[in-house]
């Protein structure tokens, strides 16, 4: 069994490598998880710190991060013949290797032979990565307690970094918008459909209570509602809300959910169902649940 250190390393890669054409499929995520499954020395923390990598396009600049990070790792001939038998396995996995895969792993394996990297010239021709090309300044190692804890603040500044509007904002009050718009996004969710109504409904309440303006209010928005769509666990995103707001703050919360909830063709049951699941998490009392609810008029609610 490899070393865990050298383990990690090698699947971060690999995760890099699977970028390569500039997407990710779900059967390339399985076929990854698989090949890593195999080694039963990585933890839960590890296994955060690939989905990572997993979540969104890696770049050049991190590829060669990664690429020395692993070489440095090498210890042996036995160590470099499990690099390059894995990474073969992952090309392989769907059955056709391309003329890109094979140039990727043939480089790989110059690289390890020689201790230097030599990626980055190989990966900026194609076309999928160069695409994805972002600031190198972004470290997202740096930021897995938001991965974990506050999805919708990872992932804008993974692809929003640049963005002044993102940028001029205190990072603190930054993260609370970005709790606060992943429970707006999963009530707007909670009948199945979020219309375009609820969308603007969205847009508008961030704007509005943070004197947003439009681009970032929609950058918010738009990352929230991806969130959910990928049917993310909401209770660690109520616990962090429930951690960082008084018992005021999170009743006005509540009101504002059904406030999106109303938002196009009145407030549905299922809406009114996924808010209360909200406020038992935020530890609200029913009567001020039920107060918060009949904020919305009575005609408007098809709940009781």
């Amino acid at each position: 069994m490899i070393q865990r250190d050298l383990l990690l390393k090698l699947a971060k890669l690999v995760v890099a490598a699977s970028w390569a054409d500039g997407k990710l499929e779900v059967s390339e995520i399985n076929v990854l998880k698989d090949l890593i499954f195999s080694f039963d020395d990585l933890d839960e923390r590890d296994w955060q710190t690939l989905d990572l990598y997993i979540e969104s396009p890696v770049s050049e600049a991190e590829c060669n991060e990664l690429l020395q990070d692993l070489i440095d790792a090498v210890a042996s001939e036995a160590d470099k013949a499990v690099v390059m038998d894995k990474l073969r396995e992952l090309v392989e996995a769907d059955g056709i290797v391309t003329e890109d895969e094979s140039r990727l792993l043939a480089e790989v394996k110059s690289c390890l032979d020689n201790k230097k990297t030599g990626l980055l010239t190989f990966l900026s021709s194609l076309s999928g990565i160069g695409r994805q090309r972002r600031s190198s300044r972004f470290n997202r190692e740096e930021r897995i307690d938001d991965f974990i804890k506050n999805r919708v603040y990872f992932n804008i500044l993974t692809e929003h970094a640049a963005s002044v509007a993102v940028t001029e904002m205190p990072e603190d009050a930054m993260r609370r918008l970005c709790l606060y718009s992943s429970l707006f996004a999963f009530v707007a969710k909670g009948d199945e459909v979020i219309s375009d109504e609820e969308k603007t409904a969205i847009t508008q309440v961030i704007q509005t209570a943070y004197g947003l303006t439009d681009e970032l209010a929609s950058i918010v928005c738009a990352a929230s509602l991806q969130l959910v769509q990928k049917n993310t666990d909401k209770y660690e995103i109520t616990r962090s809300v429930y951690q960082q707001t008084s018992y005021p703050e999170r009743v006005t919360l509540v009101k504002v959910l059904f406030q999106i909830a109303n938002a196009c063709d009145k407030t549905s049951n299922d809406e009114i169902n996924t808010i209360s699941q909200i406020a038992d998490l935020l530890r609200l009392q029913r009567t001020d649940f039920i107060a918060a609810k009949f904020c919305i008029a009575k005609e408007d609610r098809k709940g009781l």
